[in-house]
């Protein structure tokens, strides 16, 4: 299961975003839609099958924010895996997004 909240700030005429598979630097097809007209804020959740699992993983995701102006991709990060915090000697993990 993948939870997710993706914040749009200093974008104009959003017009979709999804998630992508493809290392950094790549471009790979959409994996998972996150959303298909404007908004500034959207969360959700998803069921992730064992190749998105994997993906995720292996850091082979990214967000990609598309705007009517570049229908092919506003701005676009890899989503990466990073240690937060040690609560009592079990590192506690979470995700970022890297433009």
């Amino acid at each position: 299961m993948l939870n997710y909240t993706l914040t749009i700030m200093n974008i104009e005429n959003v017009s979709a975003s999804h998630i992508h598979i493809a290392a950094r630097g790549e471009n790979g097809g959409v994996s998972i839609p996150i959303a298909s007209d404007s908004f500034e804020t959207v969360s959700d959740e998803v069921e992730l099958s064992a190749e998105q699992l994997d993906a995720l993983l292996s850091e082979m995701f990214y967000v990609n924010v598309h705007t009517s102006a570049n229908p092919g991709g506003e701005i676009r990060g890899q989503i990466e895996f990073d240690v937060v915090s040690v609560d009592g000697g079990t590192p506690v993990h979470d995700w970022l997004f890297v433009h």
